[in-house]
């Protein structure tokens, strides 16, 4: 009943099966939903011919999530097996013509070579979820994720046959920063480029191991590490399938990678800028990464979250930025900034926006369909089925160009005719893989690649197609080029960073060649089946979940009043439930309480903007405690309120203890996290609190106002790296009465210095993330004797008197090194090894030791 009751709220949604599939859609989707449906059985049939396995999974759900600008998917086993696919366009995922279903397949991948399993795991499966999959204790990221790369790619596309995702790889052998062993591409980096090292650079080693020792060898591994349960890392089934150790193959793999010639033509651009937006008229529109800034002409204009595309109109004086920020989902908007100021434009899904002469156009995108919008204008231009454009350009009032992408022909790039709707593509030789576009007066300039070369560029002629092909290489190669006086200004993307440089033109040749110019029309589309689905219910997936052996409950202790403690463990078994989006779980429960020698019973149902908690204890006379919380949250931006009751009660001897709580607490806060590293780039932190309790004790209540305010100051020394941290990004904290026993807190917070170590054991699967060396000075006012209360702020009784206080001045320094088990679904959290040295200044025993231990996360959930 609790379920149904909540399930109402949902969105409604449809659901249309297939043999093994349950495709889950809103009405927008249907299309989408319909392109699965063709070919899911098919790939998912292909998969297991890959692995070697039959095709045994039945009902796998597979929801489309609509509401989001995020570009991915992703595949669990928690709390049982399932696909979630944002239903996006992905126009720059372009390593794959049909981006829908090379994503799919990438996530198909996991599910069938996760459910590698014996007939022992499955049937602990079937009592205790899907969950239990012994890949998740052995492999790394790099083992999971590389094997779903060397599939996608496995059929012409993906990213191992993309040139300009190889250049990366040349890139690094080139910098002399190519990972030196596997263990550097694990997938426990915290610093750029986490990413390409698991996805491709193990992608590109594991497919050399595939073809060397052949498929039959690579898929006994994969089995292997599915079904192995000896304590043991990977590289033993590895050295048992292949006869090699992985850190011998991975040196052969990079000692293959070659050493490309460079031209030496490129010289850096002063300035913090290290991305580059295609601009006109001489102008320099660049932006900063790790900071959100945008800056026109060396000019700061304004610094946003996820900074993704920014466009300068011709005159300079108004600038289009679109940006992602997070709310329950990721989402893009667009800003115009003119005159100093900035606004927000009307429009959802926005992809990335353009002037086009004055007129502004922005790119936005419902499900699998884009459609061009005119801010100011009651206009719009849905494109037509397929076709999907990304790096726009205004070319006039009337013009754009982009480059375009469809399944049937790839890419290439695209003028389009916002008049007559006309189109004219111009499609670059065969093995050309284009990457950027820009505008240099009446002519493009394209980023491309080919096998075995960096980024380059090519300036293409509208008037009959034809091309100069820039003939050799620079350091970081080019892209998003602009043309500014005699200078043409570049983007490198080098090892772990972006740079913006001055390309020499004059010291490179270029090559003559032509495209081939197809007219089309934006007119054209495809008209679909009509797909039916049957009414979704949620309901039948709550029969899946996984048991887990642990959960945490609460314990009620009384001495003058009640109070909580809400980490208490109890021994026993739990058992997760949610719907396939993750929109609504279920938690229930019931163990045995050690402390408190009690059994105790819980049952919680969240999502994503409330939460619902029960817990009853039981002991030889019955009911011993009981406890219930409901908690309401909302949160947009730098802004977040949450409201959260409390109900408990104990069993005394004299009767029943009763007590209340209200927490109604409001948040403010602009510090964001570095796109580079773990630590913050800066901001400040404003919280506040206000709480009423009452307790059945002489009908006992009181207010508390508590109030939190956090500065970071992230450079305080100009010794910054992206490897190492040595620049004391400083926190300042400030508490007032953050406890029943301490009033104030002020405590002041220095990474004194951070560095990236990413190093494991070869054996035991234990990974050294991080080594950070941290100092704190806190100032504490505490209470003598503890109060009735919390400190009232409001008057609560005249007989409430508070004591005395005393304050203590501790200097701490921590040495720790930051450790994982992996970095998949077991790691939520990171441990900790090292030591904790404490002075209080003014105590008879002033020195304080303290040994850091927890060298795995302390949550399995």
């Amino acid at each position: 009943m609790l379920l149904l009751l909540f399930s109402v709220g949902l969105p409604a949604k449809e659901m249309v099966e297939t043999e093994y599939f349950q495709i889950l859609y809103d009405s927008e989707s249907a299309g989408t939903a319909q392109e699965l449906v063709s070919y899911a059985d098919e790939e998912y049939e292909k998969i297991c011919s890959y692995l070697g396995i039959e095709p045994v999974l039945k009902d796998i759900p597979v929801a489309l999530e609509l509401n989001t600008d995020e570009e991915n998917a992703f595949q669990s086993n928690y709390p049982y097996t399932r696909i979630l696919v944002y239903d996006q366009p992905f126009p720059h995922l372009s390593y794959w013509d049909d981006t829908l279903r090379g994503i799919f397949s990438h996530e198909l991948f996991h599910l069938a070579s996760l459910n590698m399993k014996n007939g022992f795991l499955k049937a602990v499966d079937a009592v205790l979820g899907d969950t239990y999959t012994p890949i998740y204790l052995v492999a790394t990221n790099s083992i999971l994720e590389g094997s779903a790369v060397v599939y996608e790619s496995s059929a012409g596309q993906g990213r191992l046959n993309s040139p300009n995702q190889q250049a990366k790889l040349l890139q690094a052998r080139r910098e002399g920063r190519f990972p030196a062993s596997y263990l550097d591409v694990t997938g426990v980096r915290d610093t750029n480029p986490s990413g390409d090292l698991t996805y491709l650079f193990s992608g590109m080693w594991l497919r050399g191991v595939r073809d060397r020792y052949g498929k039959e060898a690579y898929n006994r591994f994969l089995a292997d590490c599915n079904t192995m349960l000896l304590p043991v890392d990977w590289p033993v089934w590895f050295h048992k399938e292949f006869g090699i150790w992985p850190q011998q193959s991975w040196t052969e793999f990079r000692d293959g990678i070659p050493d490309i010639p460079l031209v030496d033509a490129c010289t850096p651009l002063p300035g913090p800028a290290d991305i580059l937006f295609p601009a006109g008229n001489g102008h320099v529109l660049t932006g900063k990464s790790t900071g959100g800034e945008v800056y026109l002409d060396g000019k700061k204009l304004i610094s946003v979250n996820g900074l993704a595309q920014a466009s300068a109109r011709s005159d300079g004086k108004a600038v289009l930025v679109t940006h992602s920020y997070a709310s329950s989902q990721t989402v893009k908007r667009t800003m115009l900034v003119e005159n100093g100021r900035s606004r927000v434009l009307a429009c959802k899904h926005v992809q990335e926006a353009v002037f086009a002469g004055n007129r502004m156009v922005l790119l936005t995108s419902l499900a699998q369909h884009e459609t061009l919008v005119f801010s100011g204008e009651d206009r719009e231009i849905p494109l037509p089925d397929g076709l999907i454009l990304t790096n726009l350009v205004g070319m006039d009032e009337n013009h754009l160009a982009a480059l375009a992408r469809t399944k049937d022909e790839g890419t290439s790039v695209m003028i389009l005719n916002l008049e007559d709707l006309s189109t004219r593509s111009f499609v670059f030789p065969e093995g050309m893989e284009l990457t950027s576009l820009s505008r240099d007066g009446e002519s493009l300039i394209v980023g491309w690649a080919k096998q075995g070369t960096l980024s380059r560029l090519a300036f293409l002629d509208p008037k009959d197609g034809s091309l100069g092909l820039q003939d050799e290489d620079v350091d970081g190669g080019a892209r998003n080029a602009v043309m500014s006086g005699d200078d043409c200004l570049v983007q490198n993307t080098f090892f772990d960073h972006t740079a913006v440089g001055i390309l020499n033109l004059k010291r490179l040749r270029f090559a003559k060649s032509f495209s081939t110019i197809i007219r089309g029309s934006l007119k054209t589309k495809k008209e679909g089946i009509p797909l039916e689905g049957t009414p979704y219910s949620p309901l039948r997936y709550y029969r899946k979940g996984t048991v887990l052996p642990l959960f945490s409950t609460v314990r009620i202790y009384h001495d003058n009043l009640l109070h909580l403690s809400v980490s208490d463990t109890a021994v026993g078994v739990a058992r997760i439930m949610s719907d396939p989006y993750g929109a609504l779980s279920l938690v229930g429960g019931i163990g045995w309480n050690l402390s408190g020698k009690t059994w105790t019973g819980v049952l919680e149902t969240s999502s994503t903007h409330w939460d619902l908690f029960g817990q009853l204890d039981y002991d030889e006379g019955g009911v011993e405690s009981y406890a219930g919380r409901a908690i309401a949250a909302l949160s947009s931006g730098t802004l977040a309120a949450s409201d959260t009751i409390w109900l408990f009660g104990k069993r005394m001897s004299d009767g029943w203890h009763d007590a209340f709580n209200n927490t109604l607490s409001v948040q403010y806060s602009s510090i964001r996290r570095r796109d580079v590293g773990l630590y913050s780039s800066g901001g400040f932190l404003f919280r506040t609190s206000l709480s009423y309790d009452k307790q059945k004790v002489d009908d006992f209540s009181w207010w508390n106002l508590s109030c939190t305010m956090r500065f970071c100051v992230p450079y305080l020394l100009p010794f910054h790296s992206r490897n190492a941290t040595f620049n004391l990004p400083l926190t300042f904290t400030f508490w007032l009465s953050p406890s029943p026993d301490i009033f104030l807190s002020c405590a002041a917070s220095a990474i004194l210095f951070s560095k990236e170590i990413q190093r494991g054991t070869p054996v035991i699967h234990l990974y050294f993330r991080r080594m950070t060396v941290e100092c704190t000075y806190q100032v504490i006012w505490y209470w003598d004797a503890r109060p009735a209360g919390d400190f009232p702020v409001f008057d609560a009784h005249s007989y409430m008197r508070l004591p005395a206080m005393n304050q203590n001045h501790i200097i701490s320094l921590a040495w720790y090194i930051g450790t994982s088990l992996n970095n998949t679904a077991l790691a939520v959290a990171n441990g900790k090894l090292g030591f904790l040295l404490s002075y209080t200044v003014g105590n008879g025993n002033p020195w304080s030791f303290t040994v850091l231990y927890n060298l795995l996360p302390s949550s399995f959930t």
